[in-house]
């Protein structure tokens, strides 16, 4: 089986459910960054311990995105053919989505009080944070760089990723 079809050689990209549209559609676009949503996610999945809370947690959140692009790229005279939580985001799994964020921020949060305050003092634990931390600036960076070639035009595959001292630190 091959990786590709040739069907898209004219500026096209197939729907779910059949149906085309030009390669730079906005549904295509929204696809795109989601994807790379779930590739930084990838990242985090890789540092994180097999069966962790953490892996467990990333690996539902990839999961849902997957849904969430099928959802984008069904064109609207199929949406009634999307699944609930297959093909089609539902109300739970929002819900669900800002539970998990809120409980993620609230954690950040706290684990940035207990190293500014001393009491996170394990050299081992700061130096994961601080690997983490890195890990993640530079994941927003390349996204950032790939959003920014895409809209001007440019290549977007060609951003590459940046050693951790020439990214900023951004804060969430």
């Amino acid at each position: 089986m091959k990786i590709y079809t040739k069907t898209g050689d004219d500026g096209t990209t197939g729907l779910l459910f059949g149906g085309r549209v030009p390669k730079d559609a906005p549904v295509m676009e929204i696809n795109g960054t989601v994807d790379e949503a779930q590739a930084a996610m990838g990242v985090a999945r890789a540092e994180a311990v097999p069966d962790s809370e953490l892996d467990r947690l990333l690996t539902t959140l990839e999961r849902d995105l997957y849904v969430l692009m099928a959802e984008v790229a069904t064109d609207p005279s199929k949406r009634s053919k999307l699944k609930p939580g297959s093909t089609l985001v539902t109300v739970q799994m929002v819900e669900g989505l800002e539970g998990h964020i809120d409980e993620l921020i609230k954690t950040e949060h706290e684990l940035r009080s207990k190293l500014s305050s001393g009491d996170l003092t394990s050299a081992e634990e700061n130096a994961r944070l601080k690997k983490t931390e890195e890990a993640l600036d530079q994941c927003w960076d390349l996204l950032r760089q790939r959003r920014a070639k895409r809209e001007f035009g440019t290549d977007p595959a060609v951003a590459e990723a940046r050693p951790t001292g020439e990214v900023e630190g951004y804060l969430q």
